[in-house]
């Protein structure tokens, strides 16, 4: 059949497709002023500047001012009014150098890859107020170009093409203005309060790659509001003031406090580089070919596990729980993909796998961290609504496996097959004190875990390194286990057949061998002087019956000086070999921050026992019995108190005076014990502390309890606080040692302390101490 009277047709465009693109389709104004910020960057600034002024008033303004390239005429007409086009595309790139052979696109200059390629950026302005001014200029213009939109005139007739409204331009004198682009944005849709700010500073932060800093190409965001200077005043954290420059470096604050993985596959897709750190201390590190995620090139990964000091230690600097901060980012050339990362989305399912498995799977809880998408990677597609991450894609879908398999797995078993979750758990029963596995307690687990992966990825494996000190330190185990150890290793060595491991292990065995041959002769030795030991016991038991009868013979006074300067001694040379450990490690500097405040805590414990017993000797108030003797601890903590005389606290006791809580105790721990705790409680404003006594079946309990403050709700784990250099009452004097050193001393009396976390009034520590 003939076709008649063909003609070609056309699309028309409505006004109403400016708010379907703007207002409508952005529901966040935070997103709104991301879309603004990324288009300085793709313009080449180096500084953007967002000013808020008159907020929540008729006039109300927010200023987006960068000092990127800036648009003359041309631009304005043909790009940034031509919905939809986009020059960041890489199709539109190129036409732009066909087109000016002569003169290189200003990309070319900054060696930047685009943050956004829709050509709708633009509309956020919508989103954000009524009308927008835009003022641009570029190097060669003499004057500013100007642009004035009223978004309400789209608004008018949905009948109206929008090509129909008019937008007005002119130019204007450039006073000084070299280059850039200012958006005036007038009559803001919604009210800005002091808790958006720092939202919107909050989410800033994050949105900004951390690395910009550290690159050649710089890019800086800073936040204005003039209304909120007064305020921020009486701000310590620059994350809780409003106004100032916008940094984003908390995952290298928390880098040497916790467990780290970084993954990165190279720029050509060829191969891929896996490297582990534990609190500091280097794990391993492997280089692979990449046959399995050909797709995949250009990327970075970068993962923490959040052990309970890393979550404290997070709060502290930032003022909120990492829970309501977020897990994994994703950044593609400088800007961060929303919502990846974002509290209560999980686009990687990461939370869905610890569902199945909760002891054996890390959850969105459990880690925070950064991916980087570098390049051009067109693959990674943004959804039209900006809050949806990334199209689904074959790649995409690949990116997510990967994470998975290759970073998120990796990391869990190390953290949970090795390390045991690195929390402070494992009780050493010796010593009366709690500690993680570290990695120098697990150097041939290491070696099983991850060389025996070596030995299943061989062909692929193109390097594999290790930390050869942790595998060193498995001989110095005790020798009943360390022949089973030495084997373990050698079967190791044999099954990735690496060389050099294979050379420690014969190494390990040698050494070996001779300690438990040395063992075998000592023993020998050790039957030939039992004798000699007894008649030493002998001359012990006489000299102790001499010193009963001396100590009879010295009169009350004499008896509290030589008995003060007794421990006094004792207490010196302990402070005396710490110092000296110390001296030793700054010397061979390998000592970090954490050890010199260990030995800095021993050396102030011992010179605080010190103070304490000459002060007892001095006066006289107490009988310095031997710690091997029962005394009774409350008549002791009573006297104590009173000798103290301690101000603006009221220090109460259980009224039962007539049952005797007898137990063995160190006085001079005691009175720190008691000195620390008071310190906090007043520290915590409380007017009062009230100390109660009752036997146990294997020692007595001692609460003491008191009306102040109470734990911060930021604190995740209560019993962080127990943590050297850990403290939430800097503002009040607070330095993270008093209950790092009452935990110590409990447990050098074979005891130990507890946090009362039922108490509804205050805080409640509970100490208890063995008979």
């Amino acid at each position: 059949m003939e076709l008649q009277n063909r003609k070609n047709l056309q699309f028309r465009v409505s006004t109403a497709l400016k708010s379907i693109i703007g207002k409508d389709l952005i529901n966040d104004k935070y997103i709104a002023v991301f879309e603004l910020v990324k288009n300085a960057y793709d313009a080449g600034a180096k500084r953007v500047d967002i000013i808020f002024e008159n907020v929540n008033t008729l006039n109300s303004k927010l200023i987006i001012k960068d000092d990127g390239k800036g648009m003359d005429l041309p631009d304005i007409r043909d790009k940034w009014l031509f919905i939809a086009y986009s020059e960041k595309k890489k199709e539109n790139r190129k036409e732009v150098l066909n087109k000016n052979t002569d003169k290189k696109d200003y990309r070319e200059h900054f060696k930047r890859e685009t943050a956004g390629a829709k050509g709708v950026g633009r509309f956020s302005c919508d989103r954000l107020g009524a009308k927008v001014n835009l003022k641009s200029k570029t190097k060669d213009d003499e004057n500013i170009n100007c642009l004035c939109i009223d978004w309400s005139k789209f608004e008018i007739n949905d009948e109206r093409e929008i090509k129909e409204v008019k937008v007005p331009y002119f130019t204007e004198q450039s006073d000084g203005f070299e280059q850039g682009t200012v958006l005036e944005i007038c009559e803001l849709r919604e009210p800005w309060k002091r808790a958006d700010f720092l939202a919107l500073k909050r989410a800033l932060m994050k949105l900004i790659n951390p690395e910009n800093d550290l690159a050649d190409d710089i890019f800086e965001i800073y936040l204005s509001v003039a209304s909120e200077l007064n305020a921020d005043r009486g701000v310590k954290r620059d994350n809780e003031k409003v106004n100032g420059k916008i940094k984003n470096d908390i995952i290298e604050k928390l880098g040497l406090k916790t467990t780290n993985i970084e993954v990165e596959i190279s720029e050509d897709g060829q191969t891929i580089k896996t490297e582990l750190w534990d609190r500091g201390e280097f794990i391993f590190k492997f280089e692979e070919k990449n046959y399995k995620y050909i797709e995949l090139k250009n990327i970075k990964f970068k993962l923490l596990y959040l052990n309970r000091s890393a979550k404290y230690n997070f709060s502290l600097v930032m003022g909120i729980t990492p829970v309501n901060y977020g897990s994994v980012m994703v950044y593609k050339n400088g800007f961060r993909i929303y919502p990846y990362g974002e509290p209560g989305e999980d686009l990687f399912y990461i939370d869905r796998r610890k569902s199945q498995g909760r002891n054996r799977y890390l959850g969105t809880r459990d880690i925070i961290g950064r991916i980087l998408i570098l390049g051009e990677n067109d693959e990674f597609m943004e959804t039209t609504s900006r809050d949806g991450g990334f199209v689904l894609n074959d790649t995409v879908n690949k990116f997510y496996d990967f994470f998975t398999r290759r970073v998120l797995r990796t990391l869990e078993k190390y953290v949970v097959d090795v390390i045991d979750w690195g929390d402070p758990e494992k009780k050493d029963y010796e010593q009366g004190v709690e500690q993680g596995l570290l990695p120098r307690d697990v150097g041939d687990k290491i070696l099983e875990q991850f060389a025996g992966y070596s030995s299943a990825k061989r062909k692929e494996l193109i390097s594999f390194e290790y930390n050869k000190s942790l595998i060193e330190k498995m001989n110095e185990k005790k020798s009943d286990g360390i022949e089973a150890s030495v084997q373990k290793l050698i079967s190791i060595a044999n099954k990735t057949e690496n060389e050099v491991l294979s050379e420690l292990a014969d190494k390990v065995k040698r050494d070996t061998y001779k300690i438990l041959q040395q063992k075998r002769e000592t023993d020998v030795e050790l039957e030939n002087t039992q004798d000699k030991l007894e008649a030493a016991h002998k001359e012990i038991n006489l000299r102790k019956q001499q010193n009963y009868f001396l100590e009879q013979a010295v009169n009350k006074n004499e008896k509290f000086l030589l008995s003060g300067m007794h421990l006094s001694l004792t207490y010196s040379e302990g402070a005396k070999g710490s110092m000296l450990d110390l001296m030793d490690a700054l010397r061979r500097k390998h000592a970090d921050d954490e050890e010199v405040q260990q030995y800095i805590s021993e050396i102030m414990i011992n010179i605080q026992k010190i103070n304490k017993v000459s002060e007892y000797a001095i006066k006289g108030n107490f009988n310095l019995k031997s710690t091997e003797e029962e005394n009774d601890i409350r008549d002791f903590i009573i006297q104590y108190v009173g000798m103290s005389k301690y101000k603006g606290i009221d220090i109460q006791f259980d009224s039962d005076t007539n049952e005797k809580y007898l137990c063995i105790f160190d006085v001079s721990s005691v009175g720190i014990i008691v000195d620390n705790i008071v310190s906090n409680a007043k520290k915590a404003a409380a007017s009062i502390l009230h100390i109660k006594f009752s036997n146990e079946e294997n020692g007595i309990c001692i609460n003491f309890s008191d009306n102040g403050r109470g734990l911060d709700p930021l604190i995740e784990d209560p019993y962080s606080i127990f943590d050297l250099g850990m403290t939430t009452t800097k503002v009040q004097g607070g330095n993270g040692i008093g209950l790092n050193h009452v935990k110590l001393l409990v447990e050098d009396m074979n005891g130990h302390v507890e946090i009362n976390q039922q108490c509804q009034v205050g805080f409640e520590l509970i100490v208890r101490i063995k008979r």
